[in-house]
């Protein structure tokens, strides 16, 4: 379970994820969300989940932005969607997590992130 977020910026971030992992991105956080709202019960004290207990608001702006990117690359129409509040990313998302998360992102797929960090 992991939400990557390279850069301190959702619409960014969301434009450098490699296609394999855009989707992956939404549905992790589709079930992080799910869990932080108690509709889900597995993994309450994963890392991950407890990292973002408190910015629930800021994951689902940062999901609008994977959406919209997921959309644009396939070149469809963006439905309609309830504008979340424009939120800041968490006070935990500095320059060393997002190194750490383009140095997991390089891991991943070399040949993608190499040309875009």
């Amino acid at each position: 379970m992991q939400v990557f977020l390279p850069f301190p910026d959702y619409k960014k971030s969301a434009s450098v994820i490699d296609d394999k992992r855009l989707w992956k991105q939404i549905l992790e956080i589709d079930g992080i969300i799910r869990i932080i709202a108690g509709e889900r019960q597995g993994y309450k004290n994963h890392p991950v989940v407890k990292m973002w207990w408190d910015h629930a608001s800021e994951l689902k702006c940062y999901r609008h932005e994977l959406v919209n990117e997921w959309l644009r690359r396939r070149l469809w129409e963006a439905p309609q969607i309830d504008k979340q509040a424009d939120v800041g990313v968490p006070a935990f998302v500095d320059e060393k997590f997002c190194q750490e998360m383009k140095d997991k992102l390089l891991n991943k797929n070399f040949n993608h992130y190499s040309k875009v960090f």
